[in-house]
């Protein structure tokens, strides 16, 4: 198996792994220009949501805690400013809308759900 993927040189989605292409878990990357919005659907999966570069708010529901906003996420221009990545964790059963305040590059991770943690962010 070959995890040699190309990246798309136009549109939000950069890459996107195949379904079934790592074992366990599922990897996106997405580029958005300010004022695009990126829909995230946790569905029997747990997210989570890498802000490598940029500024981007957060807002949806969740089981258990329900709703969630989050204001100006991402303190980096790029990934190889020497800061740390934002990162949001979003339980099975989430709906969220990433919108850009900047231009944004975010990784959406996704796994397999055992339970259901309560989201968090930092």
């Amino acid at each position: 198996m070959s995890l040699l993927v190309k990246s798309h040189k136009q549109g939000q989605e950069v890459v996107r792994l195949a379904e079934g292409a790592l074992e366990y878990v599922g990897f996106s990357a997405h580029r958005l220009s300010l004022g695009e919005s990126l829909p995230l659907s946790a569905g029997t999966q747990e997210l989570c949501v890498v802000l490598l570069s940029g500024r981007a708010s957060l807002a949806g529901e969740a089981p258990v805690q329900g709703s969630f906003s989050w204001d100006n996420l991402g303190e980096r221009q790029s990934v190889f400013e020497d800061k740390s990545p934002w990162a949001v964790y979003l339980p099975s059963g989430s709906q969220a809308r990433l919108q850009a305040l900047s231009d944004v590059q975010v990784a959406v991770c996704a796994a397999p759900a055992l339970r259901r943690a309560p989201w968090r962010h930092g």
